[in-house]
């Protein structure tokens, strides 16, 4: 499955999580996709827990708007995918405001989770224009593909003469036959459909990826040593072991700090949520080769470390910031500077 290029060093050693200059340019025998994940209704930017008294702000909206656009402006075309879960409730009123961020962000796909299913019972007199993708649902009234909700079993894209085939999988077992919001849905097996899916749609995609709902989101608040973040490697291996040799080139799935990790020869890209990260890969569909890197969403950096990440671990840098007074200088994206961005 070519060479993968691993980016998985402990926690500790991630003291920037921001973009670096192996990422400046989008070449042309590669394609970026940024992936983004478990959003969970959260618009709001909160501070740093580790650092009392500083001023930035980590995650919300308006700051992934601007690091999306930041990230559009300095890569070009990329594709931009999310792993679902982006209502965390049933509220209408959350899930319209959610709704119309994800609009504004102009996603490629994003995975229709059963978390999702639920939470949008409330939105159903509201027109979605989001790309929804979940392959293995099936609607019992028709026996075909859920097409609720904007939903695709496939979405195919091209970007850099590349074209994409994206599936997106929620493995689900409902609790009870009648369960809210889940009403007259199939949760098929989902090696058996991406097996149908692919039969169908045979020569029309250069690579093929999937996006895996594992049901392993981090907690509601996101630790700044993020020790309950992980991946479900015993749950994505057995999906994996089912599945004939090159059906799927990369998996989009888990919530880790390290950006990708390598599950049965198949490099398996993780993202940690909340809006306040976003994983960005370059691969090269020749070698099969990857890069990958995770980026922290914030205002500002620290100006003594250049980065708004600190490893709690990291005792001389915390009291350098400290020293420092908590100077800051402005967050950047290689040469674009955040809060300078529309």
């Amino acid at each position: 499955m070519g060479t993968l290029i691993s980016c998985s060093e402990s926690s500790q050693k991630y003291n920037s999580l921001k973009l670096t200059k192996k990422f400046s340019k989008n070449t042309k025998d590669s394609i970026i996709i940024a992936y983004t994940g478990n959003l969970k209704s959260q618009l709001t930017p909160h501070k740093d827990e580790l650092i009392n008294g500083s001023k930035i702000e980590f995650g919300g909206a308006q700051l992934q708007r601007k690091y999306l656009s930041a990230i559009r402006s300095e890569l070009g075309n990329i594709l931009l995918i999310d792993g679902g879960q982006i209502l965390a409730g049933q509220s209408k009123e959350d899930g319209d405001e959610v709704l119309e961020h994800i609009n504004e962000l102009e996603y490629d796909a994003v995975l229709l989770s059963d978390h999702d299913l639920i939470s949008l019972k409330n939105q159903k007199n509201k027109e979605i224009n989001i790309p929804f993708v979940n392959s293995n649902l099936l609607s019992l009234d028709t026996n075909e593909s859920l097409s609720s909700f904007n939903n695709k079993e496939v979405i195919i894209k091209e970007i850099n003469g590349v074209k994409v085939g994206i599936f997106g999988l929620t493995p689900y077992k409902p609790i009870l036959k009648d369960e809210d919001g889940l009403e007259g849905i199939l949760f098929d097996d989902v090696v058996a459909r991406i097996l149908n899916i692919k039969r169908k749609i045979k020569g029309q995609t250069d690579i093929n990826i999937a996006i895996l709902h594992a049901h392993d989101e981090c907690s509601d608040k996101i630790d700044y040593r993020f020790k309950d973040c992980k991946i479900d490697r015993s749950f994505i291996k057995k999906i994996l072991t089912r599945l004939p040799p090159d059906t799927i080139d990369i998996v989009f799935s888990g919530s880790s700090i390290e950006p990708v990790t390598k599950i049965l020869e198949y490099p398996v890209i993780s993202n940690l949520g909340h809006g306040e990260f976003i994983t960005l890969l370059r691969y090269f569909p020749k070698t099969k080769e990857i890069e990958a890197q995770q980026v922290r969403i914030c205002s500002d950096f620290y100006d003594v470390t250049n980065s708004c990440y600190i490893s709690p671990d990291d005792i001389n840098a915390i009291k350098e910031v400290r020293k420092s007074r908590l100077k800051l200088r402005p967050a950047q994206v290689l040469k674009t500077k955040i809060l300078q961005t529309n």
